[in-house]
């Protein structure tokens, strides 16, 4: 009888692949963190090495989520490395249209294009449309990547989204609408980045109020969401 030979080599690679794909004490794995970190060469050294592109933490989140979850603007030493790191990510087989899993207090469904718009990073949102992410997406209460780009007043990322077919007139689950969005955001500029697109100007939510109600009257502030009232106001009364 003859024993078969273990291939030592084979063993060695299988046990990196494990190690690298370790979930660590607060559920992300290496590649994970490194992702957040914005550490481009251990993201390269981790993925050469076999890990997960696709590995989920407790939230849903996938590496490439990570990443973009973790962008901050102003950090200009780490900027590009993000967005090499999304690239390297995207190169190595994350999935675009994956979605964050719902948690006490958040609707999840949330996916990667939905989290870039929300921070307002244009060069994210140039990446994943290249990819054909869904412009059009919604989390689990109803939110596309449009409406946070909106709420932000990110108007470059709106404008590349509407560019790809956004719908202008989405709604959420309780009936809000982009320009509902843009209005509570109180950007003058991304409220009328909406009307020259077509968006709906009487659209009413579950509460029965419209843009120009909440830009009045909800809203937070003052000054500029009182401009966008206006904006809508004058829209309106150009229409009948």
């Amino acid at each position: 009888m003859y024993l078969q030979r273990v291939d030592s080599t084979a063993v060695k690679k299988t046990t990196k692949i494990v190690q690298v794909n370790n979930n660590l004490d607060d559920g992300n794995t290496p590649l994970m963190d490194a992702a957040e970190n914005g550490d481009l060469n251990k993201v390269k050294r981790l993925i050469a090495a076999g890990a997960n592109v696709n590995a989920r933490n407790i939230f849903g989140c996938t590496p490439l989520m990570s990443a973009i979850h973790a962008f901050e603007a102003e950090v200009l030493a780490t900027r590009n490395n993000y967005i090499e790191i999304v690239k390297a990510l995207i190169a190595a087989g994350a999935k675009i249209e994956a979605r964050t899993a719902k948690t006490d207090g958040n609707a999840g469904g949330a996916t990667p294009l939905i989290m870039a718009a929300e921070k307002g990073n244009i060069d994210f949102i140039n990446v994943l449309i290249e990819k054909h992410a869904n412009v059009n997406a919604k989390n689990n209460a109803g939110w596309t990547p449009l409406m946070e780009a909106a709420v932000g007043g990110h108007i470059d990322v709106m404008q590349a989204l509407i560019a790809k077919g956004a719908d202008v007139n989405a709604k959420r689950d309780d009936g809000w609408t982009v320009l509902m969005e843009a209005a509570y955001g109180g950007s003058p500029d991304a409220v009328k980045v909406l009307i020259k697109a077509g968006a709906n100007l009487r659209a009413k939510n579950e509460d029965g109020n419209n843009a120009l109600y909440i830009a009045r009257f909800i809203a937070p502030g003052s000054g500029v969401r009182l401009i966008a009232a206006d904006i809508i106001e004058e829209a309106m009364a150009n229409q009948k």
